[in-house]
C-alpha cells in the first residue's frame, strides 16, 4: 500500500508542477506581486522544522478572490489537501499550533481572477525541542504517534567504534528511521535513514565517526508501542585501529570537526611503492600518516593536508612494518572513503617451487629444467595485480595459442594472461646504460633479463627495482627464479647479469 501511496503522491506532484512551478519560500519573508486568471494555480514550498510550536500561512491584498490549499510532503488540490482558507477575498490565513516538521506545500488558487496579492509563511518556537540523551545498550519502549509526529533521541559515539546501530521494532503501522551528525535530522535533512513500511527500522553505520548522533522516529503514519535501541562496540574498547586491505577502500564514513578516526595497514618487505588516497563527500578532512606508531596532530611523518576530503600521497619504496593513519575532522564532513594501495613483488620458483615437476606446454621439457622465463612473467603478472603462479600460467598458455611449437613461450600472448587489467609488451632490448634503464623503472616499466647463471639454456630474471641514485649496477636489484622463496636479493654486474643483457619489457595496462 505504501508503494502505491507514494506513487500517487509523485503523480500528483508531477501534474501540479506541470500547471505552476514551485516557489521556495524563506520563512518570515513576505512574496508579493502574485496574479492569476480564474483557475490559475501557484505552487510554493516551505520547510518547516520539526519543534516548531506554531506556524502561520497568509495572503493578503490585491483582488478580488485567491484562495490558499496546504498538504504536508505533496502539493495540494482543490480535492486533496490538509488545510485550506477559500474566503470570499484574497485575504486568507491558516495558523498551525505544533505542526509537524517537513515540506509544506501551499497553492495558492484563482477563485476568481485577481491582482497584485503577497503571500508569507511563518514559523515560530522551532529551537524549543525535546531530545532524549541515551546510553550504549539502551532502549525505551512505550513510543507512539500520530501521522507527522516527530521524537528526538542523542547517543554520543566513541572514538574509533566498529560499528553503531539504531533499531526501531513496532507491530503497527509505520515509523520510520533518520539519523544526522551534530543536528537534529529532519525527512529532508539526514545522514542515514530507514523507511520500510512498517515500524520496524534499523541502522547500521559501520565504522561510525565520534561525536553526537540525533535520531528521529517519524511517524509516516500513525504507530503505537514502539521500541526504540541503540548499541555500539569497537575492537578492545574502541582503541584499536581499523585494519586496511591492500587496494581495498574503505565504506564511506564521517565525522564532525575535531574528530579522529585510526586506521592501519601492514606493509610487506617488498614494497616498492604505496599510494594513500582519501576522496568524495562534503566537509573537510586531513589525513596524517606514521610509520610504527599511531600518529597525533602534532606527531606525524606525512601528511597532505589539502583543503576539503581529496588528499593524496605516494611514497616510493617504503619501510616494511606498520604504518597508521589517522584522520582528523578539521571541520563537520561526511561520505569520504579511504584507500591504501602498494606494489610489490612475489617471487616464484621454478626449480622449488610445487610446479617443478609439470610439463612446459606440450613438451616433455618439466618446468625446473627451464621454466624460468615462466616464473619471471609469473612475478610479473603478479606485480602488476594478477593471480597467477607458473603453473596457472602454463595451463593458460596452452589453452591460447602462447607457445610457439611445444615450449617457447610467446611474450606478446602471456602479457595477455589477465586481460586488459595486466601487462603491455613494450618489446624486446638489452641493457645498455644505467640511464636508460633507470628511466624504464622510473616510467613502471617491468624489465626481464637475460642471465648467463646457466650455460646450457636460456635463463630469465626479473629486475625489480633500484637504489639510491642508481650510479653503479651494483644499485639494480633483481630476482632469479632458480633460488628457492622467498627469494635472495641480488645485484646486476655480479657477473650473470649486466650490461649488453637481452630484455623484455613490460608496462602496466591503466
Amino acid at each position: 500500500m505504501r508503494t502505491i501511496t507514494l506513487l500517487l503522491v509523485l503523480l500528483v506532484t508531477l501534474l501540479s508542477r506541470t500547471a505552476s512551478a514551485q516557489i521556495q519560500l524563506t520563512n518570515g519573508v513576505p512574496l508579493g506581486g502574485l496574479g492569476g486568471s480564474t483557475g490559475n494555480e501557484k505552487l510554493f514550498m516551505l520547510s518547516v522544522p520539526f519543534g516548531t510550536s506554531e506556524l502561520v500561512v497568509e495572503t493578503a491584498g490585491g483582488d478580488p478572490d485567491a484562495d490558499i490549499y496546504l498538504r504536508w510532503g505533496a502539493p495540494p488540490t482543490i480535492n486533496s489537501f490538509t488545510y485550506k482558507s477559500d474566503g470570499p477575498s484574497s485575504n486568507e490565513s491558516i495558523t498551525i499550533f505544533d505542526p509537524p516538521g517537513g515540506n509544506l506545500y501551499v497553492m495558492v488558487r484563482a477563485h476568481s481572477s485577481y491582482a497584485g496579492v503577497g503571500i508569507v509563511g511563518e514559523y515560530f518556537g522551532s529551537d524549543d525541542v525535546d531530545v532524549i540523551e541515551l546510553e550504549n545498550e539502551d532502549s525505551i519502549g512505550g513510543l507512539y504517534g500520530y501521522t507527522g509526529d516527530a521524537r528526538f533521541f542523542k547517543v554520543s559515539i566513541p572514538f574509533n567504534q566498529d560499528y553503531a546501530r539504531v533499531k526501531l521494532t513496532g507491530s503497527d503501522p509505520d515509523a520510520d528511521l533518520y539519523v544526522r551528525w551534530g543536528d537534529l535530522p529532519s525527512t529532508e535533512d539526514y545522514h542515514a535513514k530507514s523507511t520500510g513500511s512498517s515500524s520496524n527500522e534499523t541502522i547500521i553505520i559501520e565504522y561510525p565517526p565520534s561525536g553526537d548522533l540525533y535520531i528521529l522516529v517519524y511517524a509516516y503514519n500513525g504507530y503505537f508501542n514502539a521500541t526504540l535501541s541503540v548499541d555500539w562496540d569497537g575492537p578492545s574498547g574502541g582503541e584499536a585501529a581499523y585494519e586496511l586491505d591492500n587496494g581495498v577502500a574503505t565504506g564511506s564514513f564521517g565525522g564532525g570537526q575535531d574528530s579522529l578516526r585510526l586506521f592501519a595497514i601492514d606493509v610487506p618487505a617488498d614494497a616498492t611503492s604505496i599510494t594513500f588516497s582519501m576522496y568524495g563527500g562534503w566537509g573537510d578532512a586531513d589525513l596524517y600518516l606514521r610509520w610504527y606508531e599511531p600518529p597525533t596532530l602534532s606527531e606525524w611523518d606525512e601528511s597532505p593536508y589539502a583543503n576539503g576530503n581529496n588528499e593524496s600521497l605516494t611514497i616510493g619504496y617504503p619501510d616494511a612494518g606498520t604504518i597508521y593513519l589517522l584522520v582528523h575532522g578539521y571541520d563537520d564532513y561526511g561520505g569520504v572513503k579511504l584507500k591504501v594501495t602498494y606494489t610489490a613483488w612475489t617471487h616464484f620458483s621454478h626449480i622449488h617451487g610445487p610446479w617443478k615437476n609439470e610439463k612446459i606446454g606440450t613438451s616433455t621439457t618439466k618446468i625446473k629444467k627451464d621454466g624460468s622465463i615462466l616464473a619471471s612473467l609469473s612475478m610479473a603478472l603478479a606485480y602488476a595485480g594478477a593471480d597467477v603462479d607458473p603453473s596457472t600460467l602454463n595451463q593458460w598458455l596452452k589453452s591460447h595459442n602462447g607457445y610457439k611449437g611445444s615450449s617457447t613461450v610467446k611474450w606478446l600472448t602471456a602479457a595477455q594472461y589477465d586481460g586488459p587489467q595486466g601487462l603491455d609488451y613494450i618489446g624486446p632490448g638489452s641493457i645498455t646504460t644505467m640511464a636508460k634503464l633507470r628511466q624504464a623503472l622510473d616510467q613502471g616499466r617491468i624489465v626481464l633479463a637475460r642471465s648467463d647463471r646457466y650455460d646450457t639454456t636460456s635463463h630469465w630474471v626479473v629486475i625489480r627495482h633500484y637504489t639510491g641514485n642508481g650510479s653503479t649496477w651494483s644499485k639494480f636489484h633483481y630476482w632469479d627464479p632458480s633460488d628457492a622463496s622467498p627469494g635472495i636479493d641480488r645485484t646486476l654486474g655480479d657477473g650473470w647479469v649486466g650490461a649488453g643483457a637481452k630484455t623484455r619489457v613490460y608496462g602496466i595496462s591503466d
